[in-house]
Parts: C-alpha cells; structure tokens; sequence
C-alpha cells in the first residue's frame, strides 16, 4: 500500500503535465497553412458548369490579411477566411479600368473567387473549388495564347500534322487542311474540298453540317472519311504554340500553320 501511494503521486503529475502541453501547443499550421500565403500566384484554368473558360494572364495573392491581384485588367483585393481546407473569399473591390478585350473574362474571374467553398494544394498548383467548377492557379506564370481571343484561329490555313484515333496515330499522306472563318469551316479533305458550319463558345468547339464536293481518290478516300466522320465529333479545342488541336470523343486532330 505505501508503494502504490508514491506511484499514484507519479501518475498525477505526469498526466496533468501532458494536459498542459497539450493545452499551450501552437495552432494547427492546416488553418492558415504558409505554403499557400504569400506567393504570388498565375491562373491556370478556369472551368465554370463544367466548361473551360478561355482565360487571360491573372493572379491571386493571399496574404495573412486579405487577399488581392489582378484580373487581367484592374487590380483586385477582398477579405478572406481559411479554416482547414475551407476557404471563402467575400468583399471583393477592384479598380475600374476598362478593358474591352478582356473585361467579360475578369467579371468571370472575380465572379468565381467569390463563390469559392475549399482549396488544396497538389503538385505545385493551388486549386480553388467551386459549386460549379475549378480555378487552378501555379506558382509560376502559365504561357497563355491571348491570340485566340483576337481571332488569331481564323482566316489561317491550318494543316493536319497529326491524327488520332482510338489511342492510334493515322497515316498523313496528303495535304489536309481547315479554315475558320467568321461564320463557316472550308478546306481540303486530301481529295475533295468541303465546307460546314461551327460553334465556339470559350474553348468548347463544335462542327455540323459538313458537306464535300465528290471527286473520286481512291488511295485518300478511307482517310478523308474518317477526317470528316472526325470533324462532326469534336467537342473543343486548345490553342497554344501555333498549334490548333481540335479534340473528340476517339482522339485529337492537330493542326499546323505549315
């Protein structure tokens, strides 16, 4: 009995010790995690109703009081609150500036941080959740093509340097070409020139209505086929490089200038 006495007397202190480390640790880094805050960071992509938007150059910084950056015109700041991997921005004001060419894009933009609920942080890259869609920005600028904006897709001979289908690369040999113009898709099929229609809304690019003159080329009629059969399935398209890469449900189409 007098040894459980002293050994109880241990067992007090060491436990009310512990409770008092526990009590006086420093607040979990997760709720205002320092590998997020002041970094400067670039956009990435922007997907809003599951479609991605076409962007323009635009940043977000979060330091350990409000939030700012630029939009792609006007420079923005706002309050934000972080609490584990939730993350809310509210109270956003922006410098008013007008920007034509890239306002509707920063009314988008701003719109969506705005309506972020969580983030995290994978490979580098900091990636804002939304009801709705994602905004995914890098640390380090992301080479973005503002030509498409202005037109630069248009009224240039694309020519076909690679086509896939079904995880298999088709052989190329004659010169197949795409034309956008204002209203309407032209080109040459390897054999016959054709013409359709399209519809392009951010970088969601769809083409109907194709039809073709009607020559007979038997060595490039399989290939023309399939291209055309290719054509009517393409649901976008990225841009970058000076390269035009038109993507469908079997495979992607990509286009050169020369």
């Amino acid at each position: 009995m007098r040894l459980m006495m002293p050994l109880l007397a241990m067992l007090i202190i060491l436990t009310s010790s512990t409770c008092r480390d526990t009590s006086n640790k420093t607040p979990n880094n997760k709720e205002t995690p320092l590998n997020i805050l002041d970094t400067l960071w670039h956009l990435q992509s922007l997907t809003l109703a599951g479609k991605s938007q076409a962007i323009y150059p635009a940043t977000l910084k979060i330091n350990e009081a409000k939030i700012s950056g630029n939009g792609g015109c006007n420079n923005f700041f706002g309050k934000y609150k972080i609490e584990q991997n939730r993350l809310t921005i509210s109270n956003i004001g922006a410098t008013r500036k007008y920007c034509p060419k890239t306002g509707k894009f920063e009314r988008k933009y701003l719109s969506a941080l705005e309506k972020v609920t969580s983030y995290k942080l994978e490979k580098e890259r900091l990636i804002l959740t939304l009801p709705d869609g994602q905004i995914i920005f890098s640390p380090q600028p992301t080479k973005i093509t503002q030509n498409d904006a202005e037109g630069t897709i248009y009224d240039i001979i694309w020519h076909l340097k690679s086509f896939s289908k079904k995880g298999r690369t088709q052989s190329i040999q004659p010169t197949i070409t795409l034309l956008i113009g204002k209203k309407k898709i032209s080109g040459n099929g390897g054999c016959n020139s054709y013409f359709g229609q399209y519809r392009k809304e951010g970088n969601r690019f769809t083409i109907s209505g194709i039809g073709a003159t009607e020559m007979y080329c038997k060595e490039t009629s399989n290939l023309e086929n399939d291209y055309f059969q290719a054509l009517e399935k393409v649901s976008s398209y990225r841009f970058g490089d000076n390269q035009l890469v038109l993507i469908y449900p079997d495979g992607e189409l990509i286009f050169g200038r020369k």
